[in-house]
């Protein structure tokens, strides 16, 4: 009786070792992308009809991984699926912003909302497919 209970000790703890080992190639659960659109800004700042406007959207890392994402800038007759601009941005460290400037384009006159959404590509750099927080992915401003 008493050598079965050392040999499943022994395996209890031998299991315990490895688990613990191994988990320090798993990356935490923490670790994951994570890109925040901070703010959308219109140059001329009140454009009026027929003005050739360019948007700058800011963008952060706000996870803890490096990765690049995908961006896009859409008017109301526009939408996130078919954008008037898109594009992948470079690698952005964790915590780093990087302005994302589109080209110039010009709005009807009347009233518009234009919307900067900030979305995972593929894959983050770690093999995620998922963002930590897609609450705050989004920016619009009215003109």
């Amino acid at each position: 009786m008493k050598i079965s209970s050392v040999v499943h000790c022994s395996l209890l703890h031998g299991c315990i070792a490895a688990l613990m080992f191994f988990s320090s190639f798993v990356p935490a659960a923490y670790a994951q992308c994570d890109f925040k659109a901070v703010s959308l800004t219109p140059s001329p700042a009140s454009p009026t009809s027929n003005d050739q406007i360019t948007f700058n959207g800011v963008i952060q890392n706000v996870g803890a991984v490096a990765s690049k994402w995908y961006v896009r800038l859409y008017d109301e007759q526009h939408s996130s699926s078919a954008p008037n601009q898109q594009f992948y941005t470079p690698v952005i460290n964790p915590q780093q912003t990087w302005t994302a400037g589109f080209t110039p384009m010009q709005l009807s006159a009347g009233s518009h909302t234009v919307t900067f959404h900030v979305e995972i590509g593929l894959t983050c750099d770690d093999g995620s497919t998922n963002d930590a927080n897609s609450a705050d992915n989004v920016q619009s401003i009215s003109l």
